[in-house]
C-alpha cells in the first residue's frame, strides 16, 4: 500500500465495504468527490477502481481517473513517436496482468485463436508469472509471440515493447489487481488502447481508445 492519508483512508473505506459496514460511506463518497482537487494526494491506482463502486457521476470518475494517470504520467515520461511502420502485418501487443487461470483469459482466447493471422501479427506480453495452467498454455501456443515482463520494470518493459515495433498495444489491466499502467503511460506503441479488464476511462491522453 502506498502510504498516504489519502490512501489509507480509502482502502479503510473499502475493507470496511466489504464487511457492510456503511459507517464511513458518506465521508468515503466526499472525500473521493474532493480527491481530484488536491492536486498534492498520492493515491494508487486502485483508488480509481473503487470510485467505479461509489454512486459519482461520469464526470466525477473521469476526474478521479485523470488524476491518478497525472501522477503515473509525471514519473513516466513518453517515448517519442516511432517511424511509420513498414511491414506487411499489423502488429498487435496485447498486454495484461490476467494471461493466467483467470477470467480474462479465457475471455481472450477466441481472440487469440481467431485473428486474422495474414493481416495482423499477435505479440503477448504477460504481467503475471507462469502459473502452469492449460490456458496459459494454450494463450502462448495461439500467440504469435509470448513476452513474460512480470520480473521487468515498467521502463525495461516499455523498451521491449518498442523494441518488438508494435503497431496496436491493448492494454487489458487497467486499473485492476496486477495491471501497470506506467508501461503504457510510456508510449511504447503507435496507437494504444483500453479493453475488457478495466470498465472505464484511464483519464489519460496518451490511451487513444477503448474498445467497449
Amino acid at each position: 500500500l502506498m502510504l498516504s492519508p489519502e490512501n489509507l483512508f480509502f482502502w479503510q473505506c473499502h475493507l470496511a465495504q466489504r464487511r457492510c459496514d456503511w459507517s464511513s460511506w458518506d465521508a468515503c463518497v466526499e472525500e473521493m468527490r474532493r480527491l481530484p482537487r488536491n492536486p498534492a494526494a498520492e493515491v494508487e491506482p486502485a483508488v480509481a477502481f473503487m470510485a467505479l463502486h461509489l454512486p459519482l457521476s461520469g464526470e466525477e470518475r473521469l476526474a478521479i481517473a485523470r488524476h491518478v494517470a497525472a501522477r503515473i504520467e509525471a514519473r513516466a515520461p513518453a517515448m517519442p513517436l516511432p517511424p511509420p511502420a513498414l511491414g506487411a502485418r499489423i502488429r498487435v501487443g496485447i498486454l495484461s496482468p490476467d494471461l493466467r487461470e483467470h477470467l480474462n483469459a479465457h475471455l481472450l482466447l477466441p481472440l487469440f485463436e481467431l485473428l486474422d493471422r495474414e493481416r495482423f501479427e499477435l505479440h503477448a506480453y504477460s504481467l503475471a508469472a507462469d502459473d502452469g495452467s492449460e490456458v496459459r498454455r494454450k494463450l502462448r501456443a495461439a500467440a504469435d509471440q509470448f513476452h513474460d515482463l512480470h520480473a521487468m520494470t515498467d521502463q525495461e518493459a516499455a523498451t521491449r515493447i518498442r523494441g518488438d515495433d508494435i503497431d496496436i498495444l491493448v492494454d487489458v489491466g487497467g486499473y485492476t489487481t496486477g495491471g501497470r499502467f506506467g508501461i503504457t503511460a510510456r508510449r511504447p506503441a503507435r496507437l494504444q488502447a483500453l479493453y475488457l479488464g478495466y470498465p472505464g476511462s484511464l483519464g489519460s491522453a496518451r490511451v487513444d481508445g477503448a474498445i467497449v
